[in-house]
């Protein structure tokens, strides 16, 4: 299902606050029809290579982790300000597209 929303929205798919904000109203709609409980985490990230940045947006997911080549602590992708909920629980949740400066050298663990 997940899957296929993405597909739906990928218009959006460079702005993550956006898609993922699409994805959720979509998914809440589909539940609700269903009339089940369920819900979806994600964290969703851009590498932009050109622009040298990462933007990215949570949705109730453990944030991804930023190794940098001269850091000895990974840091943590975490939104500006506070991360959203998880998909399919609150159809108005509006999610945040969140920026980083990506550097050469720099490694990224999703999870």
């Amino acid at each position: 299902m997940i899957r296929g929303l993405v597909e739906d929205h990928a218009r959006v798919a460079a702005n993550p606050g956006e898609l993922l904000t699409e994805i959720n109203r979509s998914l809440s709609v589909i539940l609700k029809q269903a009339g089940t409980t369920m819900f979806a985490t994600c964290f969703y990230l851009v590498a932009d290579l050109r622009q040298a940045e990462l933007r990215f947006a949570n949705a109730g997911h453990p944030a991804a982790l930023r190794l940098q080549r001269h850091e000895p602590i990974p840091e943590k992708l975490q939104a500006d300000g506070q991360g959203g909920p998880a998909m399919g629980i609150f159809p108005g949740v509006k999610y945040s597209t969140s920026i980083r400066s990506l550097v050469e050298g720099d490694l990224i663990v999703l999870f």
